[in-house]
């Protein structure tokens, strides 16, 4: 059973300890000087930072209980009263963990003019929904399919809604001037080579003079993300990791991964970093749920976590590794895009996100 202690002499002085603090075993400390915090000790199977009045590890040990998390103090002797006058040892910055709004949405650039395509002479349709309408030429629009669920892209627009999978590719959905409302159909629309849809309720003939060209002007400048709609060749199979995160699933290479790791609970660290340990090496944590738009996976309850194979080590926690899979290079459709997706899966009907480990670890440095 531990022993409460109220008190920690370290480097010839006498510091006050928080009130609930705990004797402790020794530790083995790994050095990591970062905001006040001498290193990092394993405990239970988890990373615990350490802090050392002293400069250095003693052969006194407590447990300080604190708000964003526990944390080992070390000196030269614990004791049981603290000294009349004796100042309050000065705690590292550990505010309790809270969930990291996602991103804002860019502002989208305004689109070059010449991108905007003539009136044809075919003829015109308007889509129309409760949001407004959209006049397009006859010769853009592919044809009319069942409103289907998509998938959010993280970090874009807001007028670009998601991924869907609609004629067996993946299609770009988007939204210029909120025509998702009351939408039951989705209109495919081939603009400069790319498979784009467009919410809408119902379709109207209308003159060809009535063509909206910033409207299309935009929705070609916005399908510099969407996906060639010209099927790829065939490839070889491909190994994917299927995992799911903060409720978005999606998928890594599986050469992107060099571990997966047993659910573990992440350690806090001052700054609302986390970090945990695994084969020795102390790996900063990313949250997969925050990065993809989702609830956040780190909400102080064990998970598993990706090593990714980077120069720099860095695990990603999510909420499930589902499965090893090996896929067709003909479902996969590559991404010319900002963002962390290079590659949209197609699989049993449902668009999956591909994404990139490097552009994943890059958000550490952000």
């Amino acid at each position: 059973m531990s022993t409460p202690v109220a008190a920690l002499r370290a480097a010839g002085k006498v510091w006050r300890l928080p009130p609930g603090s705990m004797a402790a075993e020794a530790a083995t400390m790994r050095a990591l000087p970062a905001g006040g915090v001498a290193g990092l000790a394993l405990l239970a199977g988890r990373a615990v930072p350490v802090l050392a009045p002293g400069g250095a590890a003693g052969s006194a040990w407590a447990m300080v209980p604190l708000a964003g998390g526990d944390l080992l103090v070390t000196g030269e002797a614990l004791l049981a009263e603290a000294p009349a006058g004796a100042p309050p040892l000065p705690m590292p910055d550990m505010p309790p963990r809270q969930a990291a709004p996602p991103p804002a949405p860019p502002r989208l650039a305004a689109p070059p003019k010449a991108a905007a395509p003539g009136a044809v002479a075919s003829g015109a349709l308007d889509l129309i929904s409760a949001g407004g309408r959209l006049r397009v030429g006859l010769t853009a629009l592919r044809h009319v399919v069942p409103l289907p669920a998509w998938r959010p892209v993280p970090g874009a627009p807001a007028e670009v809604l998601g991924w869907t999978i609609a004629d067996g590719a993946p299609v770009l959905v988007l939204d210029p001037g909120g025509m998702a409302g009351g939408a039951a159909h989705l209109a495919l629309l081939t603009l400069g080579g790319r498979l784009l849809g467009i919410p809408c309720a119902r379709l109207a003939p209308a003159p060809v003079e009535g063509v909206d060209l910033s409207r299309l002007a935009q929705l070609v400048h916005w399908a510099a993300a969407a996906p060639p709609e010209v099927p790829l060749e065939t490839a070889a199979t491909r190994s994917l990791l299927l995992v799911v995160a903060g409720g978005q699933r999606f998928a890594l290479p599986a050469q992107d991964v060099e571990a997966a790791i047993a659910p573990l609970r992440a350690s806090a660290l001052p700054g609302g970093a986390a970090v945990i340990m695994h084969k020795g090496d102390v790996l900063p944590v990313l949250d997969a749920g925050v990065l993809l738009g989702g609830t956040p996976v780190l909400d102080g309850r064990a998970s598993p976590c990706l090593r990714l194979r980077l120069p720099r080590p860095v695990a990603l926690a999510v909420s499930a590794i589902e499965a090893l899979r090996a896929v067709p290079g003909t479902a996969i459709a590559p991404l010319s895009a900002p963002g962390f997706a290079i590659a949209v899966l197609s699989l049993n009907g449902e668009a999956v996100p591909v994404c990139s480990a490097a552009r994943l670890g890059g958000a550490y440095d952000q």
